[in-house]
C-alpha cells in the first residue's frame, strides 16, 4: 500500500470486475487508501512497463505539504473524478 505516481507507463483501474480508467504518466493511484487509512478500493493491472514514485503512507503527508502543487493538482483531479460519477452536480 503507499501513494503511487506514474512516472512512465499504463494502468488500468479495475473496480468490480470491470475496468473504469486507464492511467498514464503524471496520474496517480492509491490516495484514497492513504489519505482515509482504509483498504484499496480498486485493482490495478499494469498495462504497458511501468516505473512509479511510491510514497509509503506514513510518509505521505509530509511529502504532499512538501509539495503543494503536487497536492493542487491531486485535488484537481479528485474534483474531475467527483463530477464525473454525478456530472447532474456542475
Amino acid at each position: 500500500m503507499g501513494l503511487f505516481i506514474v512516472v512512465d507507463g499504463e494502468v488500468g483501474v479495475i473496480v468490480d470486475d470491470e475496468e473504469r480508467a486507464t492511467l498514464t504518466t503524471g496520474s496517480f493511484f492509491g490516495e484514497v487508501s492513504v489519505l482515509l487509512g482504509e483498504s484499496t478500493t480498486a485493482d490495478i493491472i499494469v498495462r504497458r512497463p511501468l516505473r512509479c514514485l511510491v510514497i509509503p503512507p506514513e510518509q505521505a503527508e509530509t511529502f504532499l505539504v512538501a509539495h503543494p502543487r503536487i497536492m493542487f493538482r491531486m485535488f484537481q483531479t479528485e474534483a474531475r473524478r467527483l463530477r464525473t460519477v454525478d456530472p447532474e452536480r456542475d
